[in-house]
């Protein structure tokens, strides 16, 4: 399946609204370089579209809806390398 990238955003910390950054190192197996998501040890290395969200995620609680079930899911990076806003990705289900 492909995909394209609308936004490339980063955060130093956890539970916080993450910020545009426009590119980005994305490191395999590991996730977004300089990114508090970023970790091989779990699968939310990065984040695109269509999440299942559990109740009243951090998310919720900041922003009153969780934007995460229309507007995110998480996997892990297979491959690495520079991504960029409108970059076309390939997206593999395991």
């Amino acid at each position: 399946m492909k995909g394209r990238v609308v936004s490339v955003n980063v955060s130093n910390r956890k539970a916080v609204r993450k910020k545009p950054v426009g590119e980005a190192l994305v490191k395999t197996g590991l996730g977004i370089e300089g990114d508090a998501q970023a970790s091989s040890k779990w699968h939310r290395q990065v984040s695109p579209i269509g999440k299942i969200c559990h109740n009243t995620c951090e998310i919720y609680k900041k922003a009153g809806d969780c934007i995460m079930t229309k507007e995110g899911i998480f996997f892990k990076v297979l491959t690495g390398g520079r991504v960029r806003e409108g970059d076309e990705i390939a997206v593999r289900i395991l």
